[in-house]
């Protein structure tokens, strides 16, 4: 409402540092992806729109956030400073949750992760000119 009546509390991390926030919608309005420290840092995680089935996506001791779907819905992109500066990086949703939900780690990067779920990383390069 406009008034700010009729709001839903969705998760409930209890982290006074940091919790649960930047929500991005899925292009079909059925999940929410958001930054969680619920597990000592800053990690992607995935919920219904209604705030249940919690999946974590990543799982590192670096931040992960900022995610943002795909148009076509399967694939986040996010940032993460996991190799000592910040870059952009695209996981694949259907390989990133059964890897969450059998392993509860995934890796995105370059290589093959650890599971052999594919990921891409996307490093800014600068050239100077001379």
């Amino acid at each position: 409402n406009a008034d700010g009546t009729g709001v839903t509390q969705l998760t409930d991390d209890d982290d006074v540092a940091g919790g649960d926030s930047n929500p991005a919608w899925s292009p079909n309005g059925k999940k929410i992806a958001f930054n969680s420290d619920r597990d000592g840092d800053d990690e992607i995680f995935v919920m219904n729109a209604d705030g249940t089935g919690v999946q974590q996506l990543t799982d590192n001791d670096d931040w992960d956030g900022d995610a943002a779907w795909s148009p076509n819905g399967n694939k986040i992109a996010f940032t993460s400073d996991r190799y000592g500066d910040w870059e952009i990086f695209v996981m694949d949703i259907a390989e990133a949750t059964a890897a969450a939900r059998f392993h509860h780690q995934w890796f995105p990067c370059r290589f093959a992760s650890t599971y052999g779920a594919p990921g891409f990383r996307f490093q800014s390069q600068n050239r100077s000119s001379s």
